[in-house]
């Protein structure tokens, strides 16, 4: 009786520690990369050093000189680009993990401009 209580406390033990081995595969079999070129929507050229972060993670990057970016997230995360001069987007990532965007510029004018001018007289 004695071998019998051993048996099947081990037995428990070894099938919690698969049930959590195969749910740690799980977790890492639904990351991947998310890969896309990042374009000025007017111009269509590609924008060099667009910042990309996983929304709500310090997971990001900056694109390339050809505006391609590429960053391991997973399908269902948000992914916030933001560029100066360029409104700022967030974007799901699709489940085939390419998402190419075009970035808006943004439109601001400025109400004031003050100009402050020194002159410099020799005596």
């Amino acid at each position: 009786m004695d071998q019998r209580i051993r048996f099947n406390y081990a037995s428990k033990v070894v099938s919690v520690c698969l049930l959590f081995l195969i749910t740690g595969l799980s977790a890492l079999a639904q990351t991947g990369n998310v890969t896309g070129v990042i374009l000025d929507a007017q111009t269509k050229e590609p924008l060099i050093g667009v910042s990309v972060v996983v929304k709500g993670t310090t997971t990001g990057m900056i694109s390339g000189l050809d505006g391609r970016y590429s960053l391991p997230a997973s399908a269902g995360n948000v992914l916030v680009f933001s560029y100066i001069g360029f409104e700022s987007q967030e974007l799901p990532v699709p489940a085939g993990g390419i998402l190419n965007v075009n970035l808006k510029p943004q439109d601001f004018a400025l109400d004031d401009v003050v100009v402050v001018g020194v002159r410099m007289k020799k005596k």
